[in-house]
């Protein structure tokens, strides 16, 4: 249900736990580590904590949520002898206390333990124990994560505002070494070791309509300040699998979307989670996005020779053009390359163009003339920046279709997102 007037929309949430949306990682597992590479001091004063038990392989991995809030906490008990500047003072104070949970993992017999200090007492000997057959080296992608692991109804602590609640959460805890950031090892063994992770297998859903349009809405992530948004018309549906196809519908906390031809900001969330605001905002002249149904901004940009061109020159007499998010270390976007040139023959109302991104413009540069290819492809560094940064690309590769509106038609990432692209074209040139 959702309450609609002249100003915002007020949407109310529930939470499911039917897993049927796939989520950015970055929201969907929360990972903690031990704290002794970052602060010896600190680390050895949770070993303060009752009923320890008395084992030489122990590690204790500490659940942050508020890193600047955690650090003001650790420089006011004088684990920390300076504060980054970084750090606003006056806005951590008014926060509640230090903001952590201690987990202990141990080894012993071919086996991990793992005890999470659920009710946060500094107490282990009120929780429940888990125990792992050597598979600390679990990869977060590893289906027996989903498929051999229990999930547990467990409570997690939240600051808001200026109060705490114990918000219960639907997870499934699993000791893995990989990072879900970077999908690799450390250098460092004790990090290995005491890496956990939190999969959370809940989020919250809601619905509501505007001037006769239905959408749908979920939300995923641990803490009100670091959620993910997923918002679509109900004609759209969410992918269970493909998280990159679902970044089409993605917004965060203080985000313009365009309803109809009305602009809102995700204003505020409840602080309970079962609430969301949109706040309407006044006409704006000119709105660019990058997600599907958005008008794409006209961007200038430079050949592989130096040579301006910008996105309407390459849409100039074409239906289409196709953004190509590609680089020459990426054995998938070099895979593609067969299918884009059969395209960029096949239809006449296509145009293609490649952003590159390499170390260097030659390896580039040799890569298009080695593969004949001959449509413009511009240069871009390792660095988010510019038309990449904009457009929140993280995966390649990425391919963009715009109609010659700018209107963003289709949106995803691989092969198969390719293979949709060529049907809409095929679509609209059987049409004509």
């Amino acid at each position: 249900m959702s309450k609609t007037n002249v100003n915002d929309i007020s949407i109310e949430l529930t939470k499911t736990d039917n897993d049927s949306i796939a989520f950015d990682n970055f929201y969907s597992i929360k990972m903690v580590s031990s704290l002794y590479n970052f602060n010896p001091k600190f680390y050895q004063s949770q070993f303060e904590y009752k009923n320890i038990p008395n084992v030489d392989s122990l590690l204790i991995s500490t659940l942050v949520q508020d890193y600047n809030k955690f650090k003001y906490d650790l420089y006011k008990l004088g684990f920390l002898d300076s504060l980054s500047p970084r750090i606003d003072s006056l806005i951590e104070k008014k926060k509640p206390a230090l903001n952590v949970q201690a987990i202990v993992t141990y080894f012993s017999n071919g086996k991990q333990t793992v005890i999470f200090d659920e009710n946060n007492n500094k107490d282990f000997s009120d929780d429940q124990v888990l125990t792992f057959n050597e598979n600390y080296y679990l990869e977060y992608k590893d289906q027996r994560i989903d498929t051999n692991l229990p999930v547990q109804n467990l409570n997690l602590r939240l600051e808001i505002n200026d109060s705490i609640i114990f918000q219960k959460r639907k997870v499934i805890i699993y000791p893995s070494a990989y990072s879900y950031y970077t999908g690799s090892l450390s250098n460092d063994e004790v990090i290995n070791k005491s890496r956990i992770h939190f999969k959370f297998k809940d989020y919250w859903k809601g619905k509501f309509s505007y001037q006769d349009k239905k959408y749908d809405l979920a939300i995923q992530g641990f803490h009100p300040r670091y959620l993910t948004f997923l918002i679509k018309p109900d004609s759209f549906s969410f992918s269970k699998t493909s998280s990159e196809y679902n970044a089409n519908f993605t917004y965060k906390l203080k985000d313009t979307i365009q309803l109809n031809n009305d602009y809102f900001v995700l204003d505020t969330i409840k602080q309970d989670m079962f609430a969301l605001k949109l706040k309407k905002l006044d006409s704006l002249k000119e709105f660019f996005s990058d997600k599907m149904g958005y008008k794409l901004k006209d961007y200038q940009l430079l050949d592989l020779n130096t040579i301006p061109f910008s996105v309407d020159s390459a849409l100039k007499e074409k239906d289409y053009v196709l953004l190509d998010f590609w680089g020459t270390w990426c054995l998938p976007c070099k895979a593609l390359t067969p299918q884009l040139k059969s395209l960029f023959d096949t239809f006449e109302n296509l145009n293609i163009v490649g952003i590159a991104t390499d170390r260097d413009i030659a390896s580039v540069k040799d890569y298009v003339k080695k593969n004949d290819i001959s449509w413009k492809n511009t240069f871009n560094d390792a660095s988010p920046k510019g038309i990449k940064r904009d457009l929140r690309i993280s995966a390649y590769p990425t391919f963009i279709l715009i109609d010659n509106n700018r209107n963003i038609v289709y949106r995803g990432v691989g092969k198969l997102a390719l293979n949709e692209i060529e049907e809409i074209i095929n679509k609209k040139t059987r049409n004509k």
